[in-house]
């Protein structure tokens, strides 16, 4: 069996819904390794979405997106990390 993000997010994240609950610049603009050229960047907060029925056991998620392409972390250095302690 051919396993794709989609399966690998479920099994690991438990495959909820998620909505986008908080967006602002994040600094200057900088290089995107995906547009290859610089752009600006949001700090982005996905949330679980609440349902009674099916509550959530994760929380918010924060990433850094491309405003355009809206890669996560796209101007990360390729093959690194963001350590978010840092952020």
């Amino acid at each position: 069996m051919e396993l794709s993000s989609t399966h690998i997010c479920g099994a690991i994240c438990g495959g909820e819904p998620h909505e986008e609950t908080h967006r602002r610049q994040d600094g200057e603009p900088r290089w995107c390794f995906v547009c290859r050229k610089k752009q600006q960047f949001d700090y982005v907060i996905m949330s679980p979405i609440f349902d009674m029925e099916n509550p959530s056991y994760h929380g918010p998620v924060p990433s850094i997106r491309c405003a355009i392409c809206d890669t996560y972390d796209g101007d990360v250095f390729p093959g690194s990390e963001r350590e978010w302690e840092d952020a």
